[in-house]
């Protein structure tokens, strides 16, 4: 029998399986989206406007619109990026660069996405970064064989490539991202699918995410336990009418 302690105290008693979302709670969330939208107003600069008069105005502007606050190197609470699906965040600078006389269509900045993306996946290392307390974490559950899994809405493959990057691969039971279902978080159907495969009780599992979504994806597999943390994109305020615990971070959460 294993229990979920958090500052020693017991939290959940007998649990066989973890969910944890991937983004923000396993992976520093704002690292990772502050170095891509970096990276993305930089592409679409070199490709677009490298004759424009103001190229650190120009790319500060763009940073700003697709949803980061680059002065604080955070992600901004109301997006776009991390909130909206991808197709806005596209339309936005392509209307974006029109206003400026820019010569620019969405298919367009939708293939220098794509070239940002492939640049990505070869320096993967640069974008992806372990929160405090997580490999100590999942050390104490794998010393007690609990079902360690990972239910993100990113695709499986990058998911994967992320996990393999930091080493963490042989951790893990399971690795599924959005695509691996029809529905999405907060449908249950991610979860619900782990949990039959795993053969677990679902009273037994518990739910780790720093969205909203994740905790009503737990709610709704019926879980014996959701968990947010604070140290992604939601404020602790986010989750004050969910049934969850709300914690800082992983850093005092172990098992015994």
């Amino acid at each position: 029998m294993s229990d979920l302690v958090y500052q020693n105290e017991i939290i959940k008693k007998d649990i066989e399986c973890v969910l944890f979302d991937k983004d923000g709670t396993l992976i520093d969330i704002h690292n990772y989206w502050c170095s891509m939208i970096a990276l993305r107003a930089n592409f679409i600069f070199n490709r677009l406007a490298p004759s424009y008069a103001h190229r650190e105005n120009f790319i500060v502007d763009l940073i700003e619109l697709m949803g980061v606050d680059h002065k604080k190197k955070l992600m901004k609470p109301e997006g776009p990026v991390g909130i909206k699906p991808r197709e806005y965040i596209i339309r936005i600078v392509t209307k974006k660069l029109q206003s400026l006389k820019i010569n620019a269509a969405e298919d367009l900045v939708s293939s220098i996405f794509k070239e940002v993306d492939k640049y990505s996946e070869l320096h993967l290392k640069d974008f992806v970064k372990l929160l405090p307390g997580v490999r100590n974490f999942l050390d104490a559950l794998k010393s007690k064989d609990v079902s360690i899994n990972i239910v993100s809405t990113d695709i499986t493959s990058r998911a994967v490539k992320s996990i393999k990057c930091l080493k963490l691969e042989d951790y893990f039971d399971n690795i599924l991202g959005g695509d691996s279902v029809r529905n999405v978080k907060p449908n249950p159907e991610i979860a619900n699918k782990i949990i039959r495969k795993m053969g677990c009780n679902p009273e037994k599992c518990v739910v780790i995410g720093d969205h909203p979504v994740d905790i009503l994806m737990g709610d709704r597999a019926n879980v014996g336990l959701s968990i947010a943390v604070c140290n992604g994109i939601s404020p602790r305020s986010a989750f004050k009418n969910l049934p969850c615990k709300i914690v800082k971070n992983l850093e005092l959460m172990t098992v015994n």
